[in-house]
């Protein structure tokens, strides 16, 4: 057995057949995954407010990956936009 998989489950991985789909997360899953992964980056305090998790469930196709990387992004493009309002 494979990860507690049964004989023909394996039997379909190794066959390279075994497919899934992800769907799409609701808003309150997004606020729970974006607030894992701030504390998995060792911020303790929320780093990013209600509105802007809202805003994001809004804009990314809502996908894990997705959401990882607006996430990621957001911090860079704010220095962004406000680095470039100072010159």
């Amino acid at each position: 057995m494979w990860l507690g998989l049964t004989k023909f489950s394996t039997e379909i991985r190794r066959a390279g057949q075994l497919r899934y789909a992800l769907t799409s997360m609701t808003k309150s899953e997004t606020h729970k995954h974006v607030s894992h992964h701030v504390k998995l980056a060792g911020r303790t305090d929320a780093l990013f407010s209600d509105d802007t998790i809202s805003l994001i469930h809004q804009v990314s196709p809502v996908l894990p990956r997705s959401i990882n990387n607006d996430v990621r992004q957001a911090p860079a493009a704010a220095y962004a936009n406000t680095s470039g309002n100072s010159r």
